[in-house]
């Protein structure tokens, strides 16, 4: 089992290295790309990021043979954010802006195939019982990036960047979608958690 996850998590690393790096050196087509370091604007570049960073630091502490109580929690949290990658593309950027720019080139990696790895990793090989608690947690991630976002665009304004239109309607709503957001991440983390106990009944 260790064995297996040590596998999945470098896997997860060069997938999202990989499709990073595509991003950092190409004009792609799609929506929500940008060449060089721009592309760090994006929740999706950096949800990934966090998850492949997680991944490497338990892969160190795997071949360290520690094993982290905290790490733990950060593994539900990485999980979760790209979990709300995965969701808000499906419920909501992909019908506004269309499926086929979604998951297409570095965004086929970042918001599908990294976001359900991760997941799958939590839930399959997790062995660790978390509770309410530390689910608080993943709100984090959605809420720093999503109060810079809002600050972003009452000190520059909305024109270029409200770069995902959750202002399209106003700061109101805009605001709600991300109240939205945050519960919707904390939800994941729940569900995650949920579906990780009935796999590991003895924890």
């Amino acid at each position: 089992m260790k064995k297996g996850r040590l596998i999945y998590n470098i896997i997860m690393v060069v997938f999202v290295l990989y499709a990073w790096l595509i991003m950092f050196f190409n004009t792609e087509e799609g929506m929500l790309t940008a060449k060089g370091l721009i592309n760090l604007k994006f929740y999706t570049t950096l949800s990934n990021i966090f998850a492949a960073v997680v991944a490497g630091v338990w892969i160190a502490d795997h071949i360290r043979k520690k094993d982290s109580p905290a790490l733990s929690v950060w593994k539900l949290m990485a999980a979760s954010a790209v979990g709300v990658t995965f969701l808000v593309v499906l419920g909501f950027l992909g019908p506004l802006y269309g499926f086929g720019t979604m998951y297409v080139g570095s965004n086929f990696f970042l918001h599908l195939v990294v976001p359900v790895m991760a997941m799958a990793e939590f839930v399959i090989f997790h062995e660790r019982k978390l509770g309410v608690k530390e689910n608080l947690f993943v709100i984090f991630p959605p809420l720093v990036y999503g109060t810079v976002y809002v600050i972003n665009t009452l000190i520059n304004g909305i024109a270029g960047n409200d770069i995902y239109g959750f202002l399209r309607w106003g700061y109101p709503a805009g605001l709600l979608i991300f109240a939205v957001i945050c519960f919707v991440a904390f939800l994941t983390g729940m569900v995650l958690r949920i579906l990780n106990a009935k796999l590991q009944p003895g924890e």
